[in-house]
């Protein structure tokens, strides 16, 4: 478990270096800053909805709240 959040927190942390690097060598001159800003937009916008989602779902009568919530989604009865 350890090793795979190592692995993991790594990918992600390299990601989010490699990404704006590399899209700003593949866009053109101009659009440099703006599509590293609509990316930075998504991700904030993608943020926002995960959190606008997961406040109705905190105060659901579940159980266990959302982990109960996934994964008795993942279980087939």
């Amino acid at each position: 478990m350890m090793l795979g959040r190592f692995v993991t927190g790594a990918g992600v942390g390299a990601s989010t270096q490699i990404v704006p690097v590399y899209l700003s060598e593949v866009s053109p001159p101009g659009l440099r800053g703006t599509v590293n800003g609509i990316r930075r937009m998504g991700y904030v916008v993608g943020c926002l909805m995960a959190f606008q989602l997961c406040g109705p779902l905190k105060d659901a009568n579940m159980p266990d709240g959302l982990v109960y919530f996934y994964f008795r989604m993942g279980q087939l009865n």
